[in-house]
């Protein structure tokens, strides 16, 4: 049944919510993933292959191609969800897929003269994502500085010259959720405030309300991504 973006009882999720459901709540929430879907959905399967020939995989069927282009590595079966093994119908990607040992050789940059001689590493494939290396047996602040710096330096690099400080929270993400429901649903800014603020803690006013449609609409058209990114799951070579 479809949540009613008025009833914050459709919005419950467990404190230990995994990412995977969260991106998952998002990309279903996108019109063009929908529309996507459905029109997979409408072409006809693949006829099986001849005897013999091992089976057709899922990504790459009609539907598999759908999901694996908006970022799904594994599709959950329902019966898997209510055994517990996932609470999402989706396994995302994890991103990055691989990092790569990187000396610096030479100031400039991103880096100074004294990470010369320095090992770091760096997802290479990706200008969203770094993964750096830190030293477990140096003192660990001053690495922690020098990596906030870098990293600073790199995102201003790939964002024209302006710093994200922005994080969406996670406490927030049923009110993101919501708020894609209520805009689905006709429903003007005004109209969500004045529900909202009924319920929630603090006094929900336009601007909030304006922030929050910002902040969901950026998780539904791709920022779901970025919840599923796992760089302690890569390995440097």
């Amino acid at each position: 049944m479809k949540p009613d973006w008025k009833k914050a009882n459709d919005y419950e999720f467990q404190k230990d919510t995994s990412l995977d459901r969260w991106a998952a709540e998002f990309l279903w929430r996108n019109p063009v993933f929908q529309k996507e879907v459905e029109a997979a959905l409408d072409e006809p399967d693949l006829p099986p292959p001849p005897a013999g020939c091992p089976p057709i995989g899922w990504s790459k069927k009609p539907l598999g191609k759908v999901l694996k282009k908006w970022g799904v590595s594994t599709p959950m079966l329902p019966q898997w969800v209510k055994q517990g093994l996932s609470d999402s119908q989706f396994i995302f990607e994890k991103f990055p897929r691989y990092v790569s040992s990187y000396k610096v050789t030479s100031a400039g940059g991103l880096f100074t003269d004294k990470a010369m001689g320095q090992h770091f590493c760096v997802a290479p494939e990706s200008r969203e994502k770094s993964v750096l290396e830190f030293n477990l047996t140096a003192p660990i602040n001053p690495q922690i500085e020098r990596a906030k710096k870098m990293l600073i330096a790199q995102q201003k690099q790939n964002n024209q010259g302006k710093q994200i400080v922005k994080k969406a929270i996670v406490s927030l993400y049923p009110w993101y959720l919501r708020t894609l429901d209520a805009i689905a649903a006709g429903a003007s800014i005004v109209q969500m405030a004045e529900v909202f603020s009924a319920q929630y803690s603090e006094v929900v006013a336009d601007d909030t309300m304006r922030n929050w449609k910002k902040e969901a609409e950026r998780l539904r058209d791709g920022g779901y991504r970025d919840l599923v990114a796992a760089p302690n799951a890569a390995t440097c070579k």
